[in-house]
């Protein structure tokens, strides 16, 4: 996935660094190196993507190098 998508929607939502961080359970340098392309997402920072931003997920996850289909429905956090 192009990092910089998951930096274009933080962006898009208005959210800092820090607050995505939050909202995905890392920290915020963690978050930074996801953003930047250092570390890779690994499958549950993408469920937490996904439960965060439904209708910006597909557009997140998607690209053309690793085309990735989700079910919105069948997934979840707990």
């Amino acid at each position: 996935m192009p990092h910089n998508k998951l930096k274009n929607i933080r962006l898009e939502a208005n959210l800092t660094q820090q607050q995505m961080a939050d909202l995905l359970f890392v920290s915020q340098s963690c978050y930074c190196k996801l953003e930047n392309g250092t570390n890779e997402l690994n499958i549950s920072i993408i469920i937490r993507i996904v439960s965060v931003f439904k209708e910006k997920a597909a557009h997140v996850l998607h690209s053309k190098e690793c085309p990735i289909v989700l079910s919105l429905e069948n997934l979840s956090v707990e």
